[in-house]
């Protein structure tokens, strides 16, 4: 009997100590379960697929056994080659999983990286690789908001799989990114300035905060509810309640600050709850909004759109995708078609302009008055709010504040959509204090090289109308540097200071900072600010200019312009004059004519044109002795405006070169130089043009100019610059 007895304590013991070890694993476990996304949260199930709870109520218990099967076969097909089979079975996997990252993960990388290699053409392709990317962005996250790894794997595959040379197809990624995007947003242009893209970018995100966003309180109400949380009385109980702004939605507020009012009053403490009426009203008046059609609030709000969605509803378009891309379409395509734009985007083929494309022409050559484009103006921040976030599930608050924080990023960049969604994912982190996981460093990693990518190559132009290898063109992008500059540091400063939690050595990100420090002066002095330049030479100088292979050569003891000089002759293995012309020649045809005047991007041709003059000049003083055989200038180059006309003459008669492409550097090129370079070069593009067409109508003679027959070669004295 005792024996029993010691039995059934033993037992109890052990089951009290089970319960407490239990007890205090709950937190981690509850850590565990909410980072893989484990738990039914309402709010996160809205709008998912009926058929996974269908599925999950008939399989029940063997819902395990179904997904293996389904995960066997779905890589067998794969291996046999039959990827629309795989891809659906793909498919079954997510809906009777649709809360475990994990599955999205690999299947977007299976449909990018594998299944996609195993096809023909470039569209298939990128079909392939498309469907990763908008199986993550538009099912994925939407199914696991606060899954890191996925904003990492989404980040990924815009940084790796698009926008890098990984893949040999990139460059028709790259267009048809370009393409999308210029439909959807426009593009920037020269005349854009920095802070035009934020306002641009800020009107939409307004309009979204309005009518759209409804998952959190608008700009206007979070504003307001952070001054009142800094007020004397209230403080505690509102900053408690800032704690879910950014994820709360405008129902939920409205509840916890009624509640909050309530308490306040009861405990006698009118003065506060007056405080929060105001906000609340905002709330209310939002609740109110989310409850109708947004159409109609906007539709209230602006009538001068009304014109404009009412015509578009009679052409059978939607406030939707189709009609932004058609209107941005034809708009594209309008810069091209001259005075009768309409009649000749009608003659494009079917495949250029599409079926909603031509009804879009239809439309707007039907409403062709000011007051109608006024309307459609008013318009466009709604739609394309609308679309961002419904159609492509990218908040365009966060998109402003990308711009903000790191500079006008170019949507058309697949290193923007890198940027955004690493950005959001390191966002995501830091709220679920998840700075320790492996998806947090890479995150941060896939910003820092993102910044790094866009400095180096991250201005767009886009031409449709050049052949496919040819229709987007990047340049360097000196706006970007400092945010770059400024990512580093914080990596390098987060890693020394165990802020990853992880051993990861500040080493990692410090290497090559001096690389960088070299590569912000040369960007800034040839493509953006030489104040910029100085600042960063300053910089280097401070930091690397007491290291022994800098005190040894001096070499930051230097002029800035020599500097920069030295960098450029450091990167040619003999800096003799036929190399020197190679690299004036190759900076004024690919930048100056190829990157500027192509595209119309004036500012670059003239800043291109500076740059080639000053090093011209210093070439020109460092060659200017007599050898004692009575040959001054040997070793001196020709005059600068005969480099200039020779390299533009160069450029127009190559026949290697897109003949559209010539057309169109020759039309927006200063007249000068046309009457320099044409007399040269109009008899060679004649045997060059296709039959049927006339030289002289796809070039035409300059005003001051002879036939080449009779004139010869013409050379004038006037400085060459594009307005």
């Amino acid at each position: 009997m005792q024996r029993d007895r010691l039995i059934q304590l033993v037992a109890v013991a052990v089951a009290v100590v089970a319960l407490v070890g239990a007890g205090l694993m709950v937190p981690r476990v509850s850590a565990q379960r909410r980072d893989l996304q484990l738990t039914y949260d309402v709010a996160t199930a809205e709008g998912g697929k009926p058929t996974y709870a269908v599925l999950a109520a008939g399989l029940g218990s063997f819902k395990g056994l179904a997904v293996n099967a389904l995960w066997y076969r779905a890589e067998m097909e794969k291996r046999a080659g039959r990827y629309a089979e795989a891809n659906n079975l793909a498919e079954w996997i997510t809906e009777l999983q649709p809360r475990f990252p994990q599955v999205w993960a690999f299947h977007s990388w299976n449909l990018a990286y594998n299944i996609s290699v195993g096809t023909y053409t470039p569209q298939e392709r990128w079909d392939w690789v498309h469907k990763g990317i908008t199986l993550l962005r538009d099912e994925g996250i939407a199914f696991n908001p606060n899954a890191v790894q996925l904003y990492r794997e989404l980040a990924w595959l815009w940084f790796h799989k698009v926008g890098t040379y990984s893949d040999d197809l990139n460059w028709y990624y790259k267009n048809q990114v370009a393409q999308e995007w210029q439909e959807l947003l426009g593009g920037p242009n020269d005349s854009m300035t920095p802070e035009g893209v934020q306002r641009f970018l800020d009107e939409i995100a307004g309009v979204a905060d309005r009518y759209l966003a409804f998952q959190r309180p608008e700009k206007a109400i979070r504003d307001a509810l952070a001054a009142l949380a800094g007020g004397s009385d209230p403080v505690d109980l509102v900053a408690d309640a800032l704690q879910d702004l950014q994820e709360s939605p405008v129902i939920r507020l409205d509840r916890r600050l009624s509640a909050m009012r309530e308490a306040l009053l009861a405990d006698g403490r009118t003065a506060a709850a007056e405080q929060i009426d105001p906000v609340l009203a905002a709330v209310r008046e939002a609740v109110a909004r989310a409850e109708r059609d947004p159409v109609s609030v906007f539709r209230g709000d602006v009538p001068a759109a009304g014109a404009a969605i009412d015509a578009l509803r009679e052409a059978g378009f939607g406030l939707d995708a189709e009609a932004l891309r058609a209107l941005g379409r034809v708009r594209l395509y309008a810069r091209y078609g001259g005075p009768d734009a309409a009649q000749w985007m009608l003659s494009l083929p079917e495949a250029v302009i599409g079926d909603d494309g031509r009804r879009m022409i239809g439309l707007l050559t039907e409403n062709d008055t000011p007051a109608f484009a006024a309307s459609l103006e008013a318009l466009m921040p709604f739609l394309r709010a609308k679309v961002l976030l419904q159609a492509y599930h990218m908040d365009p608050a966060f998109m402003a504040e990308v711009a903000r924080r790191y500079g006008p990023a170019d949507w058309r960049h697949p290193m923007a959509h890198a940027l955004y969604w690493s950005a959001l994912g390191v966002e995501k982190a830091r709220d679920l204090r998840n700075n320790e996981s492996v998806d947090y460093i890479n995150l941060k990693r896939v910003s820092i090289h993102a910044i790094q990518s866009l400095v180096d190559f991250g201005s767009v132009a886009y031409n449709p109308l050049l052949p496919d290898g040819e229709r987007v063109d990047f340049m360097p992008a000196p706006e970007f540097i400092d945010s770059y500059g400024a990512a580093l540091e914080e990596a390098m400063a987060d890693a020394d200071s165990g802020e990853f939690r992880r051993n990861v050595r500040m080493e990692s990100f410090a290497s090559g900072h001096e690389n960088f420090l070299h590569k912000a002066i040369m960007l800034n002095y040839l493509y953006g600010s030489e104040d910029a330049a100085a600042r960063y030479y300053e910089q280097l100088r401070i930091e690397y200019g007491d290291a022994p292979h800098n005190l040894r050569d001096r070499r930051y003891e230097q002029p800035l312009s020599d500097l920069v000089w030295q960098f450029l002759k450091d990167d040619l293995d003999s800096p003799s004059q036929t190399t020197i012309r190679y690299l004036l020649d190759g900076m004024l045809t690919e930048r100056a004519y190829g990157n500027g005047l192509v595209y119309g991007r004036f500012r670059i041709f003239n800043q291109v044109v500076v740059r080639v003059k000053e090093f011209y000049d210093k070439y020109q003083e460092e060659r200017a002795y007599e050898t004692g055989l009575d040959q001054k200038g040997r070793l001196e180059l020709p005059p600068f405006e005969q480099v200039l006309e020779d390299t533009f003459t160069n450029f127009m008669q190559d026949p290697t070169r897109d003949l559209g492409s010539r057309v169109a550097a020759y039309r927006n090129a200063p007249v000068v130089l046309n009457q320099r370079a044409w007399p040269r070069f109009i008899e060679n593009v004649r045997d060059q043009v296709p039959a049927g067409n006339d030289a002289t109508q796809l070039f035409p003679q300059p005003p001051g100019t002879e036939d080449p027959a009779v004139s010869g070669d013409k050379a004038g004295s006037k400085t060459i610059e594009r307005k």
